[in-house]
């Protein structure tokens, strides 16, 4: 299997640092596109291979009702 599987258990406990850095970096995107104010993340390792990943995103009413509207488009609801 190679070196990945045979590690990846060393490796495992510091997913949390891993899983936060993609999503701030994916968020600070979406931040700089207008569609968000502020954000936060919080990532906690409950057990091995489990994880809560909680965020917080700051929206005015411009920006979700934009949302909405994308959303409409997207699903095709009437």
């Amino acid at each position: 299997m190679g070196f990945g599987l045979k590690h990846m258990k060393f490796f495992e406990p510091l997913a949390p640092f891993g899983i936060s850095y993609y999503l701030k970096g994916q968020l600070k995107k979406i931040r700089k596109q207008g569609r968000i104010d502020t954000y936060n993340t919080h990532v906690k390792r409950l057990g091995k291979w489990h994880y809560r990943i909680e965020i917080t995103v700051d929206v005015t009413q411009s920006q979700i009702a934009e949302f909405l509207i994308n959303l409409h488009d997207r699903i095709g609801v009437a």
